[in-house]
């Protein structure tokens, strides 16, 4: 974590110990569940690798990495990413890598820092076309990730790869967009389509084997923090039917401030610290915003916006 955080007393956080992560989990090649933890442990600095507490899922990790050294093109390896708030910029770690679908590590290098600065993709695209020549890539894998793109962003009227990078015309309401390099789109058009980008290369480097269906069949936990960032309200009622659609094997877990976003969910699809038995999609965006975001019913109504001299929001309180 690059994150400092602070108890109610304003002090540090201590560290703690004796704290146990445990999960159970089944997997088809084994008759039964197993458990694997991680521990801290007084006086260390790390957690605990014992084959106690990590032998066994270590072991059937082991057994597939052997697998696919060896060749083996059966195995459906699960994509695990982490977009942060920093998807958008920030640095990243720099390597080198090679390329090719034999480089299936190529699709868990970073997954918890996924930053736009080392997304791979478009290195993927550019070398794509001789790599099919060389039998090193699938060749049905590249129309697979256009179509996921256009099905994650309905905005999409055409999309292409020129120059290296992606050229893009969208359609927003009355307004149709020039055919641009994906830089000179909106923030919420780049952000979110090279998200969407850096994902669908990651499934298909790690299951081009499914060919056309190396996207749509790949499972997996991705991770997105603020969701909503540089969407446009409209756009934000439908990104999760739109990711859903896209991957629709993969568990999507965000978080949001959009109160649009909370309402397009079904009852079990949302985690809040507010828990009603009403399904979000059934209410008004007020209502959401009351009863599941904590925001007084109102309070914008209230505001007499140019009243007075000075407009005290608690948005601005400082400024």
């Amino acid at each position: 974590m690059d994150e400092i955080r602070l108890a109610n007393n304003g002090k540090f956080l201590q560290r703690m110990n004796n704290v146990v992560v445990e999960a159970t989990g089944s997997f088809p090649e084994l008759e039964g569940p197993i458990t694997w933890r991680r521990r801290t442990v007084e006086g260390k600095t790390g957690t605990t690798f014992s084959y106690e507490d990590v032998g066994k899922v270590r072991d059937l990790g082991k057994a597939k990495y052997d697998r696919m050294k060896k060749g083996s093109d059966d195995l459906s390896l699960p994509v695990i990413a982490f977009f942060g708030t920093s998807r958008v910029h920030g640095p990243g770690r720099n390597r080198s890598t090679r390329i090719g679908r034999q480089i299936f590590k190529e699709g868990y290098h970073s997954w918890y820092e996924m930053r736009s600065s080392i997304f791979r993709y478009e290195s993927w695209l550019a070398s794509y076309d001789i790599l099919v020549k060389q039998e090193k890539e699938y060749p049905e894998t590249k129309a697979a990730f256009f179509e996921t793109l256009k099905t994650a962003n309905p905005y999409i009227r055409e999309i292409q790869f020129e120059h290296g990078e992606l050229w893009l015309k969208v359609a927003f309401d009355d307004f149709t967009s020039d055919f641009l390099p994906i830089h000179l789109h909106s923030d919420g058009i780049i952000a979110f389509t090279e998200m969407v980008a850096e994902l669908a290369y990651r499934c298909i480097v790690l299951n081009g084997n499914k060919r056309e269906n190396a996207i749509k069949d790949t499972t997996g936990v991705v991770l997105i923090d603020e969701l909503d960032l540089h969407l446009h309200p409209n756009w934000q009622r439908h990104v999760v039917a739109d990711l859903k659609n896209a991957f629709p094997n993969i568990q999507f877990v965000a978080t949001t401030h959009s109160p649009f976003i909370v309402q397009s969910l079904e009852a079990d699809e949302l985690i809040s610290r507010q828990q009603h038995r009403k399904a979000p999609n059934d209410l008004s965006i007020d209502e959401v915003s009351t009863l599941f975001m904590g925001v007084k019913s109102g309070l914008l109504k209230k505001r007499r916006f140019g009243a007075k001299k000075h407009f005290h929001h608690p948005a601005f309180a400082g400024k």
